[in-house]
């Protein structure tokens, strides 16, 4: 009895840091958006992976393309990750939903205040390093939580 107290006690104080964590997260990528100065144009790039076709036209360089890439893709990763600890019930689904959303609703933002560009690669990066993340926990993450779930109670 006492050990299921403290293990809840634990668990109780592991959702709080992790609910801490993830309100920073999120109050960071809407900061890095709305902290940009606005250029008040509105722009939209609808083209898909543009940035891959400015490389091959040489106007941007390979620093601009992996940074483009790398860093929209790399920064959901943890939203990803973050969402199915924070909520048990989320599935796979749902967890990319809620990352494609998020990312929609930066973009459409930063349309309506005119801050950058407004792209279309970076809501399929954004979506495709929410479902890489979620991929990490529902993969690796989960699997090996039950592994030790079953190694303590069986």
């Amino acid at each position: 009895m006492a050990d299921g107290r403290r293990t809840n006690t634990k668990d109780r104080y592991i959702h709080l840091g992790l609910m801490i964590i993830g309100v920073m997260y999120v109050a960071a990528l809407w900061g890095v958006t709305l902290g940009r100065a606005g250029s008040g144009e509105r722009a939209f790039q609808w083209m898909p992976f543009s940035i891959i076709i400015e490389y091959a036209n040489a106007k941007t360089t390979i620093g601009g393309l992996l940074k483009n890439l790398l860093g929209s893709f790399a920064a959901y990763i943890p939203l990803g990750i973050l969402l199915p600890c924070l909520f048990p019930q989320l599935s796979l689904k749902k967890a990319v939903l809620v990352g494609f959303l998020m990312s929609l609703g930066r973009e459409l933002i930063q349309y309506a205040a005119a801050i950058g560009v407004a792209d279309i690669d970076d809501l399929i990066l954004n979506t495709l390093g929410t479902l890489a993340g979620a991929g990490i926990y529902y993969g690796l993450l989960l699997n090996e939580a039950k592994q030790r779930w079953r190694d303590r109670y069986d």
